[in-house]
Order: structure tokens, then sequence, then C-alpha cells
């Protein structure tokens, strides 16, 4: 038996023998858990009465990836912290070591995570670590990579294994879902762009200020309305997230558009309406400002910005004209496509919209649901 502090160190936690059933030349047990005391408590035991110094080494706990070789009850095995939430006891495979082992993790307070039919359940690591291997090859950039990556190894398994056993009411669980809430529009952008649309008037230089985003001759340039007919994306990275650049249709008037061009203007207006950024871009002209007052529909997307482009053929006289117009109530960021000025404040705007606070790779962003 184990003492009253010993049967307090593993509560919470799950075990599961993950190997097959029967008996075998090796075992292995696992623990989900991520607690240092947990870590505390498996060391001591496998390090007990080997000599009078082991305590104090104990109680530093396990790191994640090294071995640990001890005894226990009399057996040889070894434990590896798996990550920051598992940790895996190999023992001999004969059912005497699976069943002792068990016994002590039961009596110091861990359950064990047994399905129905009696096959082991998945638990929540490995349900982190198969969703991990799902998305890291989509990741599109290292920063993205990484902060998948470090789902397996944070604090995600303990929040979600809270979460599941909990009582929803608790103040507890009330923090846990607040802070991974908090996280929730990032989840499907690890993997997945986040749409930046460009939409105004024919020849206002959508199509110049794509290529010189993506510093590559994508859309056709030309000083003819309707050259772009259709939709053309160009996918980037600013500051390690991704974004997906949409060049859209000149919008005006139907009436004077062929039939072609219409439809291309109405994909413009679909484009607009789905995107997660609208880009507004307009030049010096009044018409390209007055089309999109015009033409766009009042309800904008929340993030939305008004982008000058041609800047650099700008007089005092028509940076004022903006000013005086509805567009008055968006931000407003001034640039040209053919020099890149302003490009830098436009990117970092973007990305600030989407991502306005970094998480490390620290924070448990919650890429399984997010029980109760």
């Amino acid at each position: 038996m184990v003492s009253t502090e010993q049967n307090a160190a593993l509560l919470g936690c799950r075990l599961q023998v993950v190997t097959a059933p029967g008996p075998g030349a090796v075992a292995v047990i696992q623990l989900t858990s991520g607690s240092d005391q947990a870590a505390i408590w498996l060391r001591r035991k496998i390090l007990s009465g080997s000599s009078a110094d082991q305590p104090a080494a104990a109680d530093h706990g396990m790191s994640v990836g090294r071995i640990y070789y001890g005894r226990w009850n009399g057996e040889d095995l070894i434990i590896v912290r798996t990550s920051q939430s598992t940790f895996e006891i190999q023992c001999h495979g004969g059912r005497i070591a699976i069943d002792c082992i068990r016994n002590d993790l039961q009596e110091a307070g861990a359950t064990e995570d047994v399905t129905g039919d009696g096959q082991h359940s998945s638990t929540i690591q490995e349900q982190i670590e198969r969703e991990v291997e799902r998305r890291l090859p989509t990741a599109r950039s290292r920063k993205l990579a990484g902060l998948i990556l470090s789902q397996a190894t944070n604090s995600l398994c303990d929040d979600l294994a809270q979460l599941k056993s909990a009582d929803a009411a608790s103040a507890a669980v009330a923090v846990i879902r607040q802070r991974l809430v908090r996280w929730q529009n990032v989840v499907d952008h690890l993997t997945e762009p986040w749409r930046v649309v460009l939409a105004g008037a024919p020849n206002v230089g959508k199509s110049s200020l794509l290529n010189a985003i993506a510093g590559m001759e994508r859309s056709i340039v030309f000083d003819q309305p309707g050259t772009t007919r259709d939709i053309v994306e160009v996918d980037t990275v600013i500051d390690g997230w991704a974004f997906r650049f949409v060049d859209t249709a000149g919008i005006r008037l139907e009436g004077d558009a062929g039939q072609i061009e219409s439809l291309g203007i109405q994909q413009s207006y679909l484009a607009a309406s789905e995107g997660d950024v609208l880009c507004l871009v307009v030049d010096d002209r009044p018409e390209s400002q007055a089309s999109i007052e015009r033409l766009m529909p009042s309800n904008l997307p929340k993030h939305t910005v008004v982008v000058r482009n041609k800047c650099d053929l700008e007089t005092e006289a028509t940076v004022s004209l903006c000013a005086s117009t509805p567009f008055g109530a968006l931000p407003r960021i001034m640039v040209s496509a053919s020099t890149g000025h302003g490009l830098p404040a436009l990117l970092q705007w973007i990305k600030l919209a989407m991502v306005p606070e970094e998480p490390t790779r620290e924070t448990a962003i919650p890429i399984l649901p997010i029980w109760r």
C-alpha cells in the first residue's frame, strides 16, 4: 500500500496498457498526466531504496524525451516522458509485472481508461498527436509548423482532460475555456491562409499591387478596363502567418461592362463578402472612389481598409479630396505598387488585423474540439 500523500499524487491521471493483450516480451503502460507531481512520484518509485541521495534527485521530476532506468517492486524497467503530458512505463510483458504496476498506479489515484468492449480507448494525448500529424504536412511556414508541433508537448492535453472530466459549471472549467477560446480564431489558419481581397474600380492598380506583394508577374497589368475577369489568387507569408491575396475584376456599373466582364464583377462581390480582410483600392481619380462608394455593400467586413495606390503621383489636393469622402471612418494607408512605398505598413496592418496577439509554443491552441 502507499501513503496518503502518495495517494494524492496521481489523482486525475489515466493509465492504459497500450500493448496487445496477453503475455509478451515487453509491455508498455501509458500514464497521462503532465503533472510534475506525477513525474516526481514515478521517479521516486523506481529509485526508492537505491541510495540515500536518490530522493533529492527524484524531486527534479523527469525531462521530456529522456530515458529513466530503475526497478519497480523488484522488476527492471524504464520510464520515458514522451511529452509534457504523457509517460510510458516499459516493463516485462508477463501479466504479473503488468498487474503489479497497474495496481500501484491505481492505488496512487490513477484510473484506467478502458472502453466498454475491453479495448483501450484513445487518450486525449493520442488524439492530439494524430491531429498534429494530420496538420503538419500542410503547415505553410516554419513558425506555423512549430506551433502545431508544440501542441503535443504543452498544456493542451491537460486543459482538454480537465474540460472533459470536470464539472462544466466549475470556475476552473470556465477559466480553461476562456483561455482556449481566445485562440480559436487561429486554429484553422495554422494550415489554411486568411483571405485578403483586393477590390476597386478598374485601373486603380489592384493587379500591380498584387504583383508587388507576390514579387512576381502573376496578374496581367494593362491600362484597359476589364482586363482582370477571373479571380486571381496568390499565397504569401507575413511574419510567419499564411495569407492568400485575391485580385478581383474592377467594379463598375454593369451596364458599362460586357457579359463576360459582368460575370467577373459578380465574382468580385462574392469574393469581397467571403474575405477575412477587404482592401478597397482607390487612386487619385475621384471616379475611382465614387464607383466604390456607389457599388460596394454598406455592411463591409469588420477588417476593411482603404488602400490609396499610386501615392507617388498624388498631390496635396488629391490627398485632401480623399479625406472628405465617406471613407473617412475607415483606416487609410497610402501605397505605391510601382515604388513599394507603404507596402510594409499595409502588410503589417493586415497581419495585426488577423493576429493581434502572437501565440508562443507554450500556448495551448485548441486543435481538438473544446469539450463542455
